[in-house]
């Protein structure tokens, strides 16, 4: 930062979005050189999304606050969970909400559990059945603002309700034609609020409107050849390019969101969930032979996988304070990393 003397007044301040989706203000230091230059510097306390606030005699500089995100060491993160949540049925897909509430689903027993940011049980939302907040194991699941969608696999809908539990609307059927479902699994959201929804059965990803209506298709098959096989769960990296994971196929295809593919990276083990931090990392969880997990740079290279007794992983989040939320189906439980 330059003026043309020192002597200013500046101040500057970071908050951290943690748990509840808190901000906890955190002091920086200021260092005036007496030549119009300062240095602003703070030690983070915590991993995860942060913004610095600068202000000049009292006054915001230019693009003030800045956006910042302090990455963790992969290489030693994945070593020992920080702790689990036991005792989940079968949980399949997470995510995290606004408020940092994390929001997993349920496949054998048909619902929806909400936590807190610490782990903390707070309610379920939805039963078995084919009515309203009914479910016939759900799997995917994704939030818009006060919006969650779920996938349900074997009732070949889609679900939305609010984050308290409240009824909005169900679309989707069994087929392979617009607006129908077969197997829906992942489920993320763009920008401009469109639904992407892997089709296991189907073999695709099926883009829907805000309003359920059918938008487009994003084929496994181009042209007789392969770009994915059994597609599970499905996200949107900083380039705003779609990332599928091919369980059969053992790779992840990427794609631009109107559908054209652009190239594909080999994954062992049959990769199922995929999220992104960031800082253009990609966390995905194969399950396939030894279930692991695997972090990869922006440019698809290992980074490092787990070599721990995993079983069954699906569904996999980072959270706003950095941390590693997945869903280990085999075990019935959740791992924080």
């Amino acid at each position: 930062m330059r003026l043309d003397k020192g002597g200013a007044r500046v101040t500057g301040q970071i908050t951290c979005r943690g748990g509840g989706g808190e901000k906890k203000p955190i002091s920086v230091t200021i260092i005036d050189s007496g030549d119009g230059t300062y240095t602003v510097s703070f030690i983070p306390q915590q991993y995860g999304q942060q913004k610095i606030s600068i202000l000049l005699n009292d006054m915001p500089i230019r693009n003030s606050p800045f956006n910042l995100y302090i990455s963790r060491d992969y290489t030693s993160t994945l070593k020992v969970p920080l702790f689990t949540i036991p005792d989940i049925p079968s949980p399949y897909f997470i995510a995290v909400a606004d408020d940092g509430d994390v929001f997993v689903t349920s496949n054998t027993h048909h619902c929806v559990y909400v936590f807190n940011s610490n782990g903390e049980y707070q309610r379920a939302i939805g039963s078995k059945g084919k009515g309203q907040l009914q479910f016939q194991q759900p799997a995917g699941i994704a939030i818009s603002g006060n919006t969650v969608y779920v996938a349900e696999n074997n009732g070949n809908r889609i679900h939305k309700f609010t984050r308290k539990g409240e009824f909005i609307d169900t679309f989707g059927c069994e087929g392979s034609g617009k607006g129908q479902l077969k197997y829906p699994w992942g489920l993320c959201i763009d920008n401009n609020k469109k639904l992407y929804v892997t089709e296991y059965g189907n073999g695709r990803i099926q883009v829907f409107h805000q309003n359920g209506s059918h938008s487009h298709f994003i084929l496994g098959t181009i042209n007789g050849e392969h770009k994915f096989k059994q597609p599970e769960d499905v996200a949107i990296d900083l380039n705003g390019h779609l990332h599928i994971t091919g369980h059969s196929s053992n790779n992840v295809a990427v794609f631009t969101l109107d559908g054209i593919f652009i190239n594909s990276y080999p994954i062992k083990h049959g990769p199922c969930g995929i999220a992104f931090d960031p800082a253009g990392y990609s966390i995905i969880s194969m399950n396939a032979g030894p279930s692991k997990i695997g972090v990869f740079d922006s440019s698809y290279h290992s980074v490092v996988s787990t070599d721990r007794n995993l079983r069954s992983l699906r569904g996999i989040v980072v959270a706003f304070d950095g941390s590693i939320w997945v869903a280990e189906d085999g075990k019935n439980r959740l791992l924080i990393f």
